[in-house]
């Protein structure tokens, strides 16, 4: 009986359902729609443990175990949720749940299911640093010094920002890529083995800021929210007007800079913003009175205080102040 009421409760709330969420991946709107359907099986925490599990011939994934989710990409994720495959659910499972989402939605369910088993499994300020001393200086070659050097164009490394290609590459694979080479996964034989100089948790250091590389492309931040955040978050040390002249400043032997110099914010780009919030100013060398707010804000509010900063630059002043409701 408890499994029919179950049932035909989720089949009411598939019907009644309206969709809020927007074109980009949202893990905060896919939680909302994860605990709406899919939580009675796998648990409001993901652990496989819901309420209706009990009555289930194959019981549901655990989806915090680390160990089963890096070998499963996030296209994956996406077409289970979509019932492209159907051995996910369970045959006999599948057709009661056979539910419309738009495609919006299983992104941003997709999204909060990686949030789930990746909330320790590598740092990806660590892996900023990481990645700056052995990949940048052949992934951030730009073409022209490829064709100088003589470098043929198939071996010119993978375009780590494509979030197309990288969201359906699994962890372990790009864990092994990294370890043995390019050649594991099939990229080009110039890709080194890293075994010998990086540690393991270096490596899914290295994994997790790639991650954040091809991931942030479905994110471009709000410039309103990220007002509000900077106002209540940020003012306190840099100020109203983002100058960074406040009576705490003052105690600084470094003090803040100032985020309207257009001088300063020309060669600041936005994933180097994001690290200096995420991890604090040392993470990229500034100061260290800057403090982490990984723990603090989530990761779309810290995308939206990064398009607020941005479009600091170079403003007439005092409109740091203005309300402005335009959003990226």
């Amino acid at each position: 009986m408890k499994k029919i009421i179950l049932c035909s409760l989720m089949i009411i709330l598939a019907v009644s359902y309206v969709s809020t969420a927007g074109e980009e991946r949202d893990p905060t709107e896919g939680k909302k729609l994860f605990l709406t359907f899919c939580s009675a099986c796998h648990g409001r925490e993901g652990k496989g443990d819901g309420e209706a599990s009990k009555f289930l011939e194959k019981k549901p994934r655990d989806l915090t175990n680390q160990r089963i989710m890096f070998n499963r990409t996030d296209r994956e994720l996406f077409d289970f949720i979509n019932h492209s495959k159907k051995d996910f659910h369970g045959a006999q499972f599948i057709p009661a749940f056979r539910l419309e989402f738009e495609e919006s939605q299983v992104w941003d369910i997709v999204a909060y299911i990686r949030s789930l088993s990746q909330k320790s499994r590598g740092d990806a300020v660590k892996g900023h640093k990481l990645f700056a001393g052995y990949c940048a200086p052949c992934h951030e070659r730009d073409d022209a010094a490829r064709e100088e050097s003589g470098e043929p164009s198939e071996a010119a490394p993978a375009d780590l920002t494509d979030n197309d290609r990288l969201s359906k590459i699994t962890d372990r694979e790009l864990y092994i890529a990294i370890a043995e080479g390019g050649l594991t996964i099939h990229g080009p034989s110039i890709m080194p083995q890293w075994a010998d100089k990086l540690t393991s948790e270096q490596t899914w250091d290295i994994i997790a800021y790639l991650r954040l590389l091809h991931r942030r492309q479905s994110y471009s931040g709000k410039r309103d929210e990220g007002k509000k955040i900077f106002e209540h978050n940020c003012s306190f040390c840099h100020g109203d007007d983002a100058k960074g002249q406040t009576q705490v400043s003052k105690a600084f032997t470094v003090p803040p800079p100032d985020l309207t110099d257009r001088a300063y914010q020309k060669d600041l780009t936005e994933l180097e913003i994001y690290i200096a919030i995420l991890g604090g100013g040392n993470a990229v060398g500034h100061s260290e009175f800057m403090p982490s707010w990984g723990e603090v804000l989530a990761d779309r509010e810290i995308w939206d205080l990064v398009a607020y900063i941005k479009s600091l630059e170079g403003e007439p002043e005092g409109s740091a102040n203005k309300e402005n409701n335009q959003g990226d």
